[in-house]
């Protein structure tokens, strides 16, 4: 059983805390291994049952809260981890994934398509300077070109393959089309991806061997 050397507590609903450290002294129930590590006031809905294997989190009613992630995991917020767990993946692992599968329809290695992505990305901003591009943003837009076809491309949908927003896909499409020597009138990027998908592919695909 949890001892506090406090002289202020305050029983509430059966139960004894700590005024000063929010510590659980006594619960009602007869799990006698169950303490309180109550810092703060916005925790104090949750207690820790002390297992054979560890210390599981439970709420007040003394039912287990189901979590398997740590605080933090390589750096990320457990909030993220869990976003990642229930499907909702980050806009950067979104376009890194198209490129891993670019990389597989073309034959090459993902890290050949980066380095082709970064030289079309040193191309433009050389043309356009101050130009915030990502390499993975013009690679993972292109695997959207030749994924999704010529009929049923839309900007939205490379935008949603790619991880931003409509605006830098567009963008993306108008100063790439620069530095591949297309003609200067071409201002819709739709017809830009129609037109010349096999030119900006055959760039991805330079140096192979």
């Amino acid at each position: 059983m949890a001892t506090c050397t406090h002289p202020e507590v305050e029983e509430h609903d059966g139960e004894t805390y700590c005024i000063r450290c929010g510590l659980l002294i006594r619960v009602p129930s007869t799990a006698a291994q169950e303490v309180s590590l109550l810092g703060t006031q916005d925790q104090q809905d949750t207690s820790f049952l002390l297992t054979e294997t560890g210390r599981q989190r439970v709420d007040r009613r003394g039912k287990p809260i189901s979590t398997n992630l740590p605080p933090r995991i390589r750096g990320r917020s457990a909030a993220s981890l869990r976003d990642r767990m229930d499907g909702r993946v980050r806009r950067g692992e979104r376009a890194h994934r198209a490129i891993r599968q670019l990389a597989q329809s073309l034959g090459i290695g993902p890290g050949r398509i980066q380095e082709r992505a970064k030289y079309l990305l040193e191309k433009v901003q050389q043309t356009v300077p101050r130009t915030h591009l990502r390499p993975s943003l013009v690679a993972a837009a292109m695997y959207a070109a030749s994924r999704e076809g010529h009929d049923s491309l839309s900007l939205r949908r490379v935008a949603q393959t790619s991880g931003c927003t409509v605006g830098l896909v567009g963008k993306t499409y108008m100063r790439t089309r620069g530095i591949l020597g297309l003609p200067a009138s071409l201002i819709d990027p739709i017809l830009f991806i129609r037109d010349h998908l096999a030119q900006i592919l055959s760039v991805l695909r330079e140096d192979k061997d």
